[in-house]
C-alpha cells in the first residue's frame, strides 16, 4: 500500500490518496530538513573535542605505564609527546568554543 503525507507530516498508509495529502517526494521537497544552527554546530564540535581528549587519554595509558616501570622507548617518549601536543591544541580549541556557545546562548535568552 502507498505512503503519504498527512498535512501535519505524517506519514500514512492508505489505498487512495486523501485531499490535502502529499506524496512523500512531494512533501520532502516542500519541507527540506533544516540546517543546523550555530549554537548545534558549536555544541557538536565540542563533543567531538571530548571524545578526542578521552581517545587521546586512553591512548596514552601503555606508554604512561611503560615510563612508570622504567621500560620506556624512544617510540613511547615520543608518542606521548604527540598525544600531549594534540591534547594541547584541543583544550585550546575548546576553550574558544565553550565562549562562543556562552555567547550563542546568552543571545538566544
Amino acid at each position: 500500500m502507498p505512503i503519504y503525507v498527512s498535512p501535519e507530516g505524517n506519514p500514512e498508509v492508505w489505498e487512495v490518496k486523501p485531499d490535502g495529502y502529499y506524496e512523500v517526494d512531494e512533501w520532502d521537497a516542500q519541507n527540506p530538513p533544516s540546517l543546523p544552527t550555530e549554537c548545534e554546530l558549536t555544541q557538536q564540535r565540542i563533543t567531538e573535542i571530548q571524545q578526542q581528549l578521552t581517545a587521546n587519554d586512553l591512548a596514552s595509558v601503555r606508554p604512561l605505564r611503560a615510563k612508570v616501570a622504567g621500560r620506556a622507548t624512544e617510540e613511547d617518549e615520543a608518542r606521548l609527546e604527540e598525544l600531549e601536543d594534540q591534547a594541547e591544541a584541543l583544550r585550546e580549541e575548546l576553550a574558544a568554543l565553550n565562549i562562543k556557545l556562552d555567547e550563542c546562548l546568552t543571545q538566544d535568552t
